[in-house]
């Protein structure tokens, strides 16, 4: 799960107007953002537990 202060600002760059939260720009741009978040957590994870 992202942060809010970095959800915020993923919606800033991707919005279309200025109430925009759910147009499907920001829902792709949230959820690349969360799998990028989670990809990093899980290369580290994979590293660490190997021995590294």
């Amino acid at each position: 799960m992202l942060k809010k202060q970095k959800k915020s600002k993923v919606i800033e760059e991707f919005r279309v107007h200025g109430t925009d939260t759910g147009s499907p720009e920001v829902q792709a741009a949230i959820l690349t953002a969360q799998i990028k978040k989670l990809t990093l957590h899980l290369t580290w994870a994979c590293f660490f537990s190997t021995g590294g």
